[in-house]
């Protein structure tokens, strides 16, 4: 009798192992202490192939609020647009962002352990619009926020920030390239393209107007779509362009509806609603297989490289003025903030998904960091920011005694 009960005491322990056992949790490269108020500790644990957390200490380090319906054991959290819903032993949970409500069956339900709720750290993270991946080598779960970069913004530049996140129903884009033959300047010339964007029910319509000497804006002239009205609707996956400009018609052979197209098939990266925080997610490009243990700090210290480059001056919650340095192929060793990507982006400000897209439907340009640098014997960069106008200047020599200056200014009218 006590060989078995011996036996049935070592088949559970092996079963309880199997179903929980401790891991860690980094969050922005700092591993989480899960010690409450009382000393009390109980640690992240692998539940049924689940990382599960202690519910009040994660929530609390992701600075959400939650309210807790101990007689229908439910926790509501909210923070900002964001409120999820659990409840302990079930499956079914509930988000709502922007009052859009979705039910969520989750693989592993919240429970309890030792007297504290555990909630599952995945569906916690990505429904606050956190990065989750695991880092099998070290056995820890691995969160970044990405509104770390944004904050950095907002804490050092704060009229670029407030630029990027305001909205205004009325436009402007002007980008401007001045090429200079610095042996012969008969040879030097010029394209520019404006557009002037009205949004109304959730459509761009725009004027796109290009003028210039150089041979493309002559042709474009002359084949008469340099004055063109468009319009642009954005949906999560794809957009719809309209004209009644003949021209353009024929080029992107536009029936009476408009026609669609991808964000892929335009090589841009993003949606068109996503937050400036989610911008700096696509921006890195890291994929949530690749996180391990040291992902952010590549990611800080690129940040910071990248940051570097720039003499910011005469810095005001208004105004912004920044030069950089001579950036070259043999020092500029950023992976992840590649200032190439820059034109590859479509989030939630209507400057920016105006301008890549105009460019991606109309110039297909994609600029390569490698491509650039290589062709390049220096790259200057001069920025300035207010509330209302975002300049970029952006200079270019190569060795064949060429220059080109690219002059891009976003503004709300």
């Amino acid at each position: 009798m006590k060989k078995i009960i011996f036996v049935l005491i070592f088949i559970l322990s092996l079963s309880a192992s199997a179903f929980a056992s401790d891991v860690d949790v980094q969050i922005n490269g700092e591993i989480v202490n899960f010690k409450d108020e009382q000393g009390n500790v109980v640690n992240a644990q692998i539940i049924n192939d689940r990382t599960m957390v202690p519910m009040r200490k994660i929530f609390e380090i992701l600075g959400v609020q939650i309210d807790w319906d101990g007689e229908n054991k439910i926790v509501t959290a909210q923070k900002d647009n964001t409120m999820i819903k659990l409840q302990i032993d079930n499956t079914s949970a509930t988000k709502v962002v922007n009052g859009e409500e979705e039910e969520i069956i989750l693989d592993t339900p919240p429970t309890i352990v030792n007297d504290r709720t555990m909630v599952p750290l995945r569906f916690i993270a990505e429904s606050l619009d956190k990065q989750v991946g695991w880092d099998n080598k070290n056995k820890t779960a691995i969160i970044i926020d990405y509104g770390y970069f944004s904050n950095k913004i907002k804490q050092d530049a704060p009229a670029l920030y407030t630029f990027f996140n305001t909205k205004k129903d009325y436009i402007e884009c002007n980008i401007t390239n001045k090429y200079y033959d610095l042996a012969n300047e008969i040879n030097n010339t010029t394209f520019n393209i404006k557009i002037n964007a009205k949004l109304e029910d959730n459509i761009q319509n725009a004027t796109l107007t290009i003028t210039g000497t150089s041979e493309l804006s002559n042709e474009i002239v002359s084949e008469g779509w340099n004055s063109t009205q468009f319009s642009l609707k954005y949906d999560d996956e794809k957009i719809l362009l309209n004209t009644n400009n003949l021209k353009l018609m024929e080029m992107f052979k536009i029936k009476n509806k408009g026609i669609n197209k991808t964000y892929d098939e335009l090589s841009l990266l993003g949606t068109p609603n996503a937050s400036f925080d989610e911008m700096f997610k696509i921006w890195a490009g890291v994929t949530d297989d690749k996180l391990d243990v040291n992902t952010f700090l590549k990611l800080k210290n690129d940040f910071e490289l990248l940051c570097n480059l720039f003499n910011t001056k005469n810095v005001s919650n208004s105004e912004l003025n920044s030069t950089s340095s001579i950036i070259r192929y043999n020092t500029y060793n950023i992976e992840y903030f590649d200032l190439a990507k820059l034109d590859n982006f479509i989030f939630d400000n209507d400057h920016i998904k105006l301008c890549n897209l105009i460019n991606k439907l109309f110039f297909k340009k994609d600029l390569q960091k490698d491509v650039i640098l290589y062709d390049t014997s220096s790259i200057r960069i001069n920025f300035s920011a207010d509330n209302d106008i975002f300049r970029v200047n952006i200079e270019t020599n190569n060795e064949y005694n060429e220059k080109n200056e690219y002059i891009i200014e976003l503004k709300h009218v």
